[in-house]
């Protein structure tokens, strides 16, 4: 049976992509894929949006900030689309095909892409995660591993901003060399832990589903009766267990996410103050003022001052090379 134009070119893009990914394993053999490097690390309004699902032998990591996004994957020959809500990531395994979608230009979106390489260029080794986490060791061994899981109390975006801040300048002085290593490590080991919480017993599942409610509707007003509701448990059965789990009630841990994405769109956004409280939930800029005083002891305006690092709203760690060689298109 003869195969129309439009099929032909199907079937050699796939044979192409075959052949080029077991070109990229024999390469990935040679290297042994013992050590791990950041390829790129940005921040930024206007993420690239690919409009063709690709693949490629890096490690993806999409972290929204604000706005709206979400990541399409191939599987089983069929796309499906992963809706992220800010204070959520998507880790993607290498060679996992997929492509990013953003709504708007007011989404703020964390890009990193981590690489295997030889042991000059590397951060950190495979034997050294191993090391450290077993659990983050096997997750980067994982052939199809896809993730979305919500950051707990802003852990992961506080290391990434530390990888935008800091890695280029550590990795350029004699003496700190070792950090940005640390860095990778520390942001693998959470990464781990965060994609753990989904298969904790029922109790910690309870409090993760009120959780991810909580930050779900931190821009709403939130009723404890809504959230057991979305638990599937009584609501004094739930206040009990959140206060044993998180040492604190809902309502103190909804203010202090609050907070916290409020300090993440001082630090990583241009967006003015009284906005950023809008966007974080809260009644307007005098409330804002007052629990942010609570938690970091001054106030937002101040915070932005001190830890102001440059004006633009892109940001960008890279090393020798912009984008990888070996992204095929399918």
């Amino acid at each position: 049976m003869l195969l129309d134009v439009a099929a032909r070119n199907r079937v050699w893009s796939f044979l192409k992509a075959e052949l080029m990914m077991a070109a990229a394993n024999m390469e990935g053999g040679r290297i042994g894929m013992e050590f791990l490097k950041i390829l790129f690390c940005s921040k930024s309004r206007r993420a690239l949006c690919n409009d063709r699902i690709h693949r490629h032998r890096g490690w993806s990591l999409f972290y929204l900030i604000s706005g709206k996004a979400h990541v399409v994957v191939l599987s089983d020959n069929k796309e499906k689309a992963i809706d992220i809500n800010p204070g959520e990531f998507v880790f993607l395994a290498s060679r996992v095909p997929h492509r990013l979608r953003i709504a708007d230009d007011h989404t703020y979106i964390v890009h990193l892409m981590l690489y295997p390489c030889g042991e000059e260029e590397a951060a950190l080794s495979l034997k050294q995660l191993k090391a450290a986490s077993e659990e983050a060791f096997r997750m980067i061994c994982k052939p199809a591993l896809f993730v979305r899981a919500s950051d707990l109390n802003n852990m992961l975006i506080n290391t990434l901003t530390e990888v935008l801040l800091n890695f280029d300048f550590c990795r350029k002085e004699e003496g700190l060399s070792a950090v940005p290593g640390l860095m990778l490590q520390t942001m693998l080991i959470e990464i781990a832990y965060l994609c753990k919480q989904n298969l904790e017993p029922r109790v910690d599942r309870h409090v993760n589903q009120a959780i991810a409610y909580l930050k779900r509707h931190s821009t709403e007003v939130v009723r404890v009766a809504d959230v057991a509701d979305e638990a599937g448990v009584h609501p004094a059965y739930l206040q009990r267990i959140f206060k044993e789990r998180m040492k604190m009630s809902m309502m103190e841990y909804l203010v202090q996410y609050r907070v916290g994405r409020a300090r993440q769109l001082l630090l990583n956004t241009s967006f003015p103050i009284i906005d950023i409280a809008l966007e974080c939930g809260f009644a307007n800029r005098q409330h804002f003022s007052r629990c942010f005083r609570q938690q970091e002891g001054i106030t937002p305006s101040e915070f932005r001052m001190r830890n102001k690092i440059r004006s633009d709203d892109t940001i960008y760690v890279r090393t020798e090379k912009d984008k990888p060689d070996d992204i095929i298109e399918l």
